[in-house]
């Protein structure tokens, strides 16, 4: 496991708060712990469009690089979601790379694009939250449509724009439609 994976490891199974922007709810997870079928839930559901996209910009094994690990907000599933007052409606999955340690967030299932978040896990600050229950990812039902009625917008347009107006960018690594 690399120190970066490492480094999350005391959130697995959890629900943290993490910075994307300002304060965001996140339930961790060990991807390489999960068996076959919750992966390809995760996928299907949470990161298909990214994950056709990065089959076609670095091939089949870009997931042995790029390890998601934690669900946001509405992205969570509904028996943890059902005992959180959200901070802000966002949605979306965060990935680490595990040589370097960049977080990337992909926003939606259909949106191809991953932004860089953060230079380290370090950087995204995660500390546990008031709740100390331990889910289990096997168990979960990943395969949940997105309740985008309270999040729908919070996406990569509205992270760009405010970035822009905190003075920031947003870095797109790949992707089908990057903007110019």
């Amino acid at each position: 496991m690399s120190e970066h994976v490492e480094a999350l490891r005391p959130f697995f199974g959890k629900i943290a708060i993490v910075q994307v922007l300002a304060d965001a709810e996140a339930f961790c997870f060990d991807w390489d712990a999960l068996p076959g079928k919750k992966r390809q839930e995760l996928l299907e559901h949470h990161f298909a469009a990214v994950d056709q996209a990065m089959r076609k910009m670095k091939g089949a094994g870009w997931l042995e690089k790029f390890q998601p690990f934690a669900l946001l907000g509405h992205s969570i599933p509904s028996s943890i979601t059902k005992r959180i007052e959200f901070s802000a409606p966002h949605e979306g999955l965060l990935f680490v790379h595990k040589e370097h340690g960049p977080i990337l967030y992909c926003a939606a299932k259909d949106d191809p694009r991953l932004a860089m978040m953060h230079e380290s896990v370090e950087a995204l600050r995660p500390v546990e939250s008031c709740w100390d229950d331990l889910f289990d990812a096997k168990k979960l039902d990943f395969s949940e449509e997105v309740d985008r009625s309270e999040c729908e917008g919070f996406t990569l347009g509205e992270i760009e724009t405010m970035m822009e107006v905190a003075g920031g960018n947003t870095m797109f690594v790949c992707g089908a439609e990057e903007p110019e």
